[in-house]
């Protein structure tokens, strides 16, 4: 016989005047007349000492009057005489949770359990306990112990649910709220954890249609109406979500989780002084209300007020200076670095120093994503060796989210650390077990292994996720698969439609298997979905529209959002320079300093000529001395009427001819350098420096091998040696990151001319080129390349040899032609028609390395990582 058995058979029968006693008890509980319960219940208790029922009723008018010791002590005196007691084994942990005392709780919860083994609702009930005290691993195992026991307990799986979310498990999380929901539906809990499952995978689409349909049935459940609020701005509607909010405060002006939701609406749909007000309002009320400062660090930066922004910085740190409470010194130091994410290199680099010790002592304490950029921060302005004791923390840290172990691995091999890779594993170790597998992938990825880092993909899109969907279309196209890439990602988009990132890369993966038709159709689709247009919605769009070519469209759309806006889209500024649109001028150079991942195309000695041209009203200068000119001479004569070619005298040969300069190309190059080998009926050639310096001093000279040995990299060596080549003896030059994806005979059909693709800046792209023998434009920029190299012109490489030079060049041929009255041997192509023979600019794993030419934006050393790792 169990305990809880004999529990009972030894009870009292309960007699007519404990039977009334106990109701009088509980109606006064129910009155809220907590004091008379007690004084009815020890009157009754005098009469009948040793009835458990009077103990426990008792216990719990104690614990409702706030007398939790008197309320435990009586739960003990039950337990001592029937130590099975349902009841008091529960009212134990009730009373501890009442105290806020988790830990004595579970303790309770754990004797409970010993207590009456087979009361699956206590085992049930230790499975949320240990949740919320942070011990998830131990809450799964005994969850699926359970399932395994009894499947359809109740309330069984919502705790599935509630485990899976708190353990960052959306997509089991939406699995086990279905189960849940219908066993119980209409539970509001439930319901809200299914929504933030949703919303934690970006199907906002899904989770506001959740929530409209609750509300049907229960309209003014507040926490449900909040997140409908918040999932109309989630979505791009803005204005929506700012009436909705409003009706909601005017109803409850005091609200300070609507208000902030308000604020951050406000800020969605671009009206950042109303944002402001809301959060000043706020922040007079409670001064150190952590949501509002942060949501306030972020409305001033996304505004543009800098000045603000550093003063509210500076306020931070001087109330985390002072900060006396552990808990309040903690919120202040993560306010603080959030802040300093945004400031300027100058004002970050101040407050760095300043607060150095303090930062330092913050590293236990913080988690990992705050540490981390901090660290990045420091290292890359020189303080790297200051701040070593953060590097270490971060080492020491037994969890690491997957975003934040990914940049680490990341930033380490593009650092060039000698120890990235054991630094990747270290990360991997740390990060939770269902998404080790993706920092695993990323780790096979930067080792030039594809194959391997697909093999560890989840075979699923629609459990994937947006952001491994990503990851994995770009582990396709670095096998040269594009079109494979497209399809996956169209799958990946429609499990994701509201994703505004996943949308920017089906629409570029379109373009960049050839795909133009259906690009459009996205595009469209697109357009209607989100009729309000938010930034990043309006910014996805317009960048489809000029990777299909049509760049005055593109250019348009995106002008009439945000002014703010504009520095985040070269391809705009681009061409809004080539239109002589003096406003985007002081955005591209205000960009164009804060952020040096397009350091190759920031205003060099001819863009700075060109500025100072159009903003002075200046005639414009010659297309050959400036290459933002140059686009609008190509932009002219392509958005002109279809014009054909005028054949070149000579034939384009069937040569396919490559260059890289170390020789063998390593196995991520390999596989496209292959690709343009197998060409039928084409004639290969693979050019090294040694190869390419002996064809230059024995079929040009002395001279132009001078000018090549003055090349300051090797993509200047190979952007001169294709000109020098291509000039000579014509055909095909591909980039080796290039894959040949179709007939190559496609390339080279039609008239004799010159063929070159047009990037969405505007520029003419020099990947991939097609020319007859002594093209005009291709002898007059390696003319010019040649003179550059010799005189060394302080000029971009993107300039001086690359795209820009071409673009030159082209616009060069176009006037020239026309000044004779001719046509030129030209064709110009949208870079997006190039896919369907090529895959170009494949995102391999060098590309993101120090070595690479245009990555000037990697900086840094970040040796304290490398110096922390524990022993092999």
């Amino acid at each position: 016989m169990t305990s809880t058995a004999q529990s009972r058979s030894s009870a009292p029968t309960l007699s007519a005047p404990v039977e009334t006693g106990l109701l009088r008890a509980h109606e006064l509980r129910q009155q809220g007349r907590h004091e008379q319960s007690i004084l009815c219940l020890e009157d009754l208790l005098r009469i009948y000492p040793r009835h458990g029922k009077i103990w426990y009723g008792l216990s719990l008018s104690h614990r409702l009057a706030g007398n939790y010791d008197d309320s435990i002590s009586f739960c003990d005196q039950i337990l001592a005489v029937q130590p099975g007691n349902i009841a008091a084994l529960g009212g134990r942990v009730d009373t501890a949770l009442r105290l806020n005392r988790l830990s004595q709780a579970l303790e309770y919860m754990s004797a409970a359990c010993d207590a009456a083994p087979d009361h699956l609702p206590f085992q049930l009930r230790r499975c949320g306990l240990l949740r919320q005290a942070g011990q998830i691993a131990r809450a799964q195992d005994l969850a699926v112990e359970l399932h395994q026991r009894q499947p359809d307990l109740p309330g069984l799986q919502a705790e599935l649910a509630f485990i899976a979310q708190a353990d960052g498990r959306p997509f089991d999380c939406l699995a086990a709220c279905s189960a849940a929901l219908a066993q119980t539906p209409g539970d509001a809990r439930l319901v809200l954890e299914k929504i933030n499952a949703l919303t934690a995978l970006r199907r906002y689409s899904e989770a506001l249609a959740q929530a409209e349909a609750f509300l049907a049935a229960t309209p003014d459940h507040p926490a449900i109406q909040l997140r409908r609020g918040c999932l109309l701005y989630q979505l791009g509607r803005a204005q929506e979500s700012i009436r909705f909010l409003s009706a909601l405060a005017q109803q409850q002006p005091h609200n300070a989780h609507i208000l902030l939701n308000l604020a951050r609406a406000y800020r969605h749909g671009q009206q950042h002084v109303a944002s402001l007000a809301i959060l000043d309002r706020l922040l007079a009320q409670d001064p150190q209300h952590c949501g509002a400062l942060q949501e306030k660090l972020e409305t001033l930066h996304l505004a543009g007020h800098a000045e603000e922004l550093s003063r509210l910085v500076q306020e931070l740190a001087d109330h985390w200076a002072v900060a006396v409470q552990s808990a309040q010194r903690l919120a202040f130091g993560r306010l603080l670095c959030r802040g300093l994410a945004h400031l300027a290199d100058d004002q970050a680099g101040e407050l760095l120093r300043r607060n150095r010790d303090r930062l330092v002592t913050l590293g236990t304490e913080l988690s990992v994503d705050l540490i981390w950029p901090i660290y990045r921060r420091a290292d890359l302005m020189g303080h790297g060796p200051q701040f070593d004791a953060l590097a270490r923390a971060l080492m020491d840290k037994d969890k690491i989210g997957l975003s934040t172990a990914r940049a680490i691995l990341q930033a380490s091999y593009r650092a060039g650390i000698p120890h990235w890779h054991r630094i990747g594993l270290h990360v991997s170790d740390r990060v939770p077990a269902i998404d080790r597998a993706r920092v695993l992938m990323d780790l096979a990825a930067l080792s030039g292994l594809p194959a391997k880092a697909l093999a560890l993909r989840h075979k699923s899109p629609a459990r994937a996720g947006a952001d491994a969907g990503l990851q994995i279309a770009m582990l396709l196209r670095q096998q040269g698969r594009s079109r494979v890439a497209a399809r996956y990602l169209g799958l990946v988009w429609r499990h994701n439609p509201d994703d505004p990132t996943v949308l920017r890369e089906y629409i570029s993966s379109l373009c960049g298997a050839g795909l133009g038709a259906r690009a459009k159709q996205v595009l469209a689709a697109a357009t209607l979905r989100q009729p309000e247009m938010s930034p990043n919605w309006r910014r996805v769009i317009a960048q489809g529209w000029a990777e299909l070519d049509h760049l005055s469209r593109a250019t348009d759309l995106w002008a009439e959002g945000d002014a703010a806006m504009i520095p985040h889209a070269d391809w705009y500024v681009a061409n809004a320079l080539s239109r002589t649109e003096a406003k985007a001028l002081n955005p591209l150079r205000q960009r164009l300093w804060q952020d040096n991942s397009r350091r190759h195309l920031a205003p060099s000695i001819q863009g700075f000529l060109l500025a100072e041209a159009v903003q002075l009203g200046v005639p414009a200068l010659d297309a050959t001395e400036t290459t933002l000119h140059a686009m609008a001479v190509v932009a002219r004569w392509t958005e002109g009427p279809e014009r054909n070619p005028a054949p070149y005298s000579r034939p384009v040969p069937h040569s396919i001819v490559q260059f890289w300069s170390q020789g063998t190309p390593p196995p991520q190059v390999a596989g496209a350098v292959t690709s343009w080998q197998g060409a039928a009926g084409f004639a290969h050639q693979l050019f090294d420096r040694d190869a390419a310096k002996d064809f230059l001093l024995e079929r040009l000279g002395a001279d132009w091998l001078r000018a090549f040995g003055r090349a300051g990299s090797a993509t200047e060596e190979s952007d001169f040696f294709r000109l020098c080549h291509l000039g000579l003896l014509g055909g095909i030059y591909a980039d080796c990151d290039d894959w040949l994806t179709g007939d190559a005979a496609q390339l080279v059909c039609g008239p004799s001319c010159l063929t070159v693709f047009r990037e969405p800046t505007g520029a003419v792209g020099n990947n991939l080129i097609v020319a007859p023998p002594r093209h005009p434009a291709i002898l007059w920029a390696a003319i010019c390349a040649k003179r550059a190299l010799e005189e060394r012109h302080n000029e971009t490489i993107w300039g001086k040899t690359g795209p820009g030079l071409l673009t030159r060049a082209v616009a060069w041929h176009i006037q020239k032609a026309a000044a004779s009255g001719n046509a030129p041997s030209l064709r110009i192509l949208p870079r997006w028609q190039l896919g369907r023979i090529v895959q170009f600019h494949s995102p391999l794993s060098y590309k993101s390395s120090k070595s690479y030419w245009n990555r000037q934006d990697v900086a840094g050393a970040l040796n304290g990582l490398a110096a922390h790792l524990p022993p092999v």
